[in-house]
């Protein structure tokens, strides 16, 4: 029986800009930790929204805003290594863009959330606001180089998004955790994966009942009924629309049984 629901994401399984997160956001410590993040910030995401549709007892939710894929994989390892009744979890992983990098640093000074450098592409010449925090200057000259580079390109994109899939999947199903994986922000290319070998013979390996079936993004973005928070992160009434559709997607595939 499933009893605790253990969520990780970006800003956009966060549930940033929802009423929950602006009221709980301002009195976090500026060089807090990601622990520090109270869980009631999450209340009004549509991933916590729909771990109450699934009367789960415990709801815990480590998604960062700015946060990278590679940080992802590594924080839900940690959480997972540490959990005891592997039995009763459920894990739910919204991937955020593979051309984002989230940072440790102990460095003094501005340009940090938690403690972290963020470095993704929407943030380039980005100026400071109440839900911004812009890149040093010196940060934002390296990233643009970065993407410059074999690294930024779209093959070497979709090849880092399905071998994160692939990774954190194969860990889960060796400890026999239940999940569901979200691609929030890029869908998986079938054009380039169908064309390049690498890329090809990664994705066949992958469970992909255990992955769902569009991208979060896309999918509000075709719906001309979205309504958008002011940067750019759907609003309540999408948030609950999708909480539905997710939890219905879990039932229909009996991924909670499997």
């Amino acid at each position: 029986m499933i009893k605790t629901l253990y969520i990780n994401g970006c800003s956009h399984t966060a549930g940033v800009e929802l009423d929950s997160w602006e009221k709980g956001g301002p009195t976090w410590p500026k060089d807090g930790t990601i622990q520090e993040i109270p869980q009631h910030c999450y209340n009004d995401s549509w991933a916590n929204t729909m771990g109450r549709n699934l009367n789960v007892e415990t709801i815990i939710n480590n998604a960062i805003p700015g946060s990278s894929n590679d940080h992802i994989l590594q924080s839900t390892i940690n959480f997972i290594q540490k959990h005891k009744n592997k039995d009763e979890l459920f894990v739910l992983i919204g991937w955020t863009g593979s051309d984002r990098l989230f940072l440790e640093s102990d460095e003094p000074g501005d340009n940090k959330f938690l403690n972290h450098y963020m470095f993704i592409p929407g943030l380039l010449g980005a100026k400071k606001s109440k839900n911004v925090v812009p890149m040093k200057d010196k940060h934002e000259i390296m990233y643009k180089e970065l993407l410059r580079t074999h690294w930024g390109s779209w093959t070497e994109m979709q090849y880092r998004t399905i071998l994160q899939h692939f990774t954190l999947q194969s860990f889960l199903q060796k400890h026999n955790i239940k999940h569901l994986f979200i691609n929030m922000l890029f869908d998986f290319d079938m054009h380039k994966i169908n064309k390049v070998p690498k890329l090809n013979a990664l994705y066949n390996l992958l469970d992909h009942r255990n992955i769902y079936k569009e991208c979060y993004f896309e999918r509000f973005k075709k719906d001309p009924n979205t309504v958008w928070n002011p940067n750019q992160h759907v609003g309540q009434p999408g948030q609950n629309e999708f909480a539905k559709e997710v939890h219905n997607y879990i039932k229909e595939n009996d991924l909670l049984l499997r």
